[in-house]
């Protein structure tokens, strides 16, 4: 289950995902929120993990497909828009209510649970809150450290999420879904190169997760945009010219929008 929004430039993806257990060098593994095998959450493990939010979504369940089972968790969507300048990435913030792994249906807290319902109800603040002290008493929880940079990217507190983000690639490097959220985040503040090789190492962990493939797309589309106007600015051809428009038409006919001019990027921290 997904929805489409379109911001003035388009739109952007990201993720997260259920809990479970995983056997990681012949040693069991708990992975409180997440459910995933040592390749990475959004692997087929019992669970597949559908295409997310446009600009940023939040809601406690979404479809997925399960394997062997029956169960298929659903809830409508909620739209929040996050980061508005982001031109087609799409990021995600949903929460399972119950994920299967090795036939056994593991079910969330009733943290995961109440952060997920106030995110949903547009209650980031007190979700925040909610998850901070989640954390102190849970602080090896990758869902509840998700959760808080999905409340920090929805307070516009985009600075705290990207770090709340780059520690959870640091401590779960494995988990694909951290990567491609954090990718979203720098594509969105024009960072075009990092937040490819961020959406590449998504890949490398999870090389079937479809949405950092329409992710990395969208980022390869806007370099080559650029670089087409950079190419007309130094050297104008008619043939130049044509190819731009002939992206920029294509984008509108797949997005409704087409690419902006490119901006001076940001020095780089």
């Amino acid at each position: 289950m997904a929805e489409t929004i379109l911001s003035n430039q388009g739109t952007w993806r990201a993720a997260t995902g259920p809990a479970g257990t995983a056997l990681v060098n012949g040693k069991r593994r708990d992975y409180p929120g997440f459910c995933r095998r040592p390749h990475g959450l959004g692997r087929r493990c019992g669970i597949g993990v559908p295409a997310w939010l446009v600009s940023l979504y939040y809601a406690p369940m979404f479809s997925f497909r399960t394997i062997a089972s029956p169960l298929q968790p659903a809830a409508r969507l909620r739209r929040l828009r996050v980061l508005p300048t982001m031109p087609w990435l799409q990021a995600s913030a949903a929460l399972l209510a119950a994920a299967l792994l090795a036939g056994q249906a593991l079910a969330q807290t009733v943290e995961h649970t109440e952060i997920a319902r106030l995110l949903q109800g547009g209650q980031a603040a007190q979700a925040l809150s909610l998850a901070q002290r989640a954390i102190e008493a849970a602080p090896r929880d990758p869902q509840l450290q998700f959760l808080k940079a999905n409340a920090e990217l929805a307070l516009g507190q985009t600075q705290a999420a990207d770090a709340s983000l780059t520690q959870l690639t640091q401590t779960y490097p494995e988990l694909p879904e951290p990567w491609n959220n954090l990718a979203v985040i720098r594509a969105g503040q024009g960072r075009l190169d990092e937040a490819q090789r961020l959406l590449q190492e998504a890949l490398r962990n999870n090389p079937d997760y479809a949405q950092a493939h329409a992710n990395l797309a969208d980022v390869l589309v806007q370099q080559a945009v650029q670089h087409l106007h950079s190419a007309q600015q130094l050297a104008p051809q008619a043939s130049t010219a044509q190819r731009l428009q002939a992206l920029q038409q294509a984008l509108q006919a797949t997005t409704g929008s087409s690419a902006p001019p490119p901006a001076a990027a940001p020095a780089k921290p």
